[in-house]
């Protein structure tokens, strides 16, 4: 019986052995300092942290360099240009150059997000409970705080209410804490 697969009934689910955080930015090199420092103290090590940034200038790159000797995790920072799906597909191809496609867990940060110490591990066994499972998402309960200005109001692109989607289709709504 092999050690590399969880027995699920009568499937056989590759174990997930590699953890991989994708960070996108841009510009934002004290939100980087924050989720970087967090995943510094994570119950799980990410095996790679790819930070990947379409800022105009070098602060962000700095941040990782001086983050880089904090955290016993390798971590890469890339160049790229502006567009959320321009960077996280830079930093897919990071990782799959590094570890291939196959026992990877991938995960997508926001710059603005803090995860808590144990999220790798919840996420994970959400994949040992779910093995069908090949995505997961939660709310953000751990988020800096963004304030809302009035244009994204008067434009009803934000709205203050959870869940109530406004005449335009939008609902933004940030975390307001617990």
């Amino acid at each position: 019986e092999s050690s590399l697969h969880v027995d699920y009934g009568r499937m056989r689910v590759p174990k997930l052995r590699v953890h991989c955080v994708i960070v996108c930015t841009r510009a934002r090199p004290e939100g980087v300092r924050a989720v970087l420092t967090s995943l510094g103290v994570s119950t799980v090590k990410p095996d790679l942290i790819v930070v990947v940034d379409s800022s105009d200038n070098t602060s962000v790159c700095e941040v990782v360099e001086e983050m880089r000797i904090l955290i016993d995790s390798d971590m890469k920072h890339l160049r790229s240009s502006p567009g959320l799906p321009f960077q996280r597909n830079r930093g897919l191809d990071e990782v799959v150059r590094r570890f291939g496609e196959d026992d990877v867990l991938v995960h997508f940060l926001d710059d603005d997000v803090i995860p808590l110490p144990t999220y790798l591990d919840e996420i994970t066994s959400v994949f040992e409970t779910y093995p069908e499972a090949v995505c997961v998402g939660g709310k953000d309960i751990n988020r800096t705080q963004v304030k809302k200005s009035i244009f994204s109001r008067l434009m009803l692109v934000d709205s203050v209410h959870e869940g109530k989607v406004r005449a335009s289709g939008f609902n933004i709504v940030q975390s307001r804490g617990n």
